[in-house]
């Protein structure tokens, strides 16, 4: 300590007591946390220890419903994939189908919404936007013999017939 107070008291000479105090105390402290700091850690360490270990059995139990849930969405999605490349598949085929004038309609209202290029007439009314269709027009739609479209979203509206109304 006493090169320390020398070093001090040449710099900070009526400063020297506070400095000195607070050095002191420093040093002291690191002592004290080298004795006792250790011990302290070796108890909590145990005590942590001790309660890993208890709560192993329900770790284990809750990892393992996490991994089955896992494997499930894993699966649930590889199906997904599976299903979309199906659909992607049958509706390249589809539009292929569909006539020069038709196609250009349906792959301009695409572009133009998103990719959702068809609504649903149901109950007088586009289920994409919601407004009312006019009873000649919604008949028409029904017959299904030409293309109509959204006065209002410009969708091309379709009639689905139910199962039920066979």
């Amino acid at each position: 300590h006493s090169d320390l107070e020398d070093i001090l008291s040449r710099y900070f000479p009526q400063r020297l007591d506070r400095v000195s105090f607070v050095v002191k105390n420093h040093v002291c402290g690191i002592e004290v946390c080298t004795q006792v700091g250790p011990l302290k850690l070796m108890e909590k360490i145990e005590k942590l220890e001790v309660q890993v270990n208890e709560r192993s059995p329900e770790i284990e139990t809750k990892r393992a419903a996490v991994n089955k849930q896992i494997r499930a969405m894993t699966a649930s999605v590889k199906a997904d994939k599976e299903k979309l490349a199906t659909m992607t598949a049958e509706r390249v085929r589809l539009i292929e189908q569909l006539s020069p004038g038709t196609r250009a309609t349906y792959e301009r209202v695409a572009r133009l919404k998103s990719g959702l290029a068809l609504a649903e007439a149901r109950d007088y009314s586009c289920t994409a936007c919601r407004i009312a269709i006019r009873p000649q027009a919604f008949n028409n739609i029904r017959r299904g013999d030409q293309i109509f479209e959204c006065e209002n979203c410009g969708r091309i509206l379709f009639f689905k017939v139910d199962a039920a109304s066979n």
